[in-house]
């Protein structure tokens, strides 16, 4: 039997790791789908995920590409 794929908001335990694995799949499908370039996902120890976004390409704080 499949485990079911927890639902949004839902608290993931560390010992699930299909699950936690699912959630990270779904953040990082929910960052690209926004357009997000410069990003990091994350999951806390209690399941919390966290899309934190950096600096765009078009953003005066990203130095160009040559001089990274």
């Amino acid at each position: 039997m499949a485990a079911e794929e927890p639902k949004s908001g839902a608290t993931v335990t560390m010992g699930d790791s299909e699950g936690r694995d699912a959630e990270l799949r779904r953040a990082i499908e929910i960052a690209r789908e926004a357009g997000l370039e410069n990003y990091r996902v994350e999951m806390s120890a209690d399941g919390t995920v966290t899309i934190s976004v950096g600096p765009t390409r078009d953003s005066d704080e990203l130095p160009p590409a040559e001089d990274r």
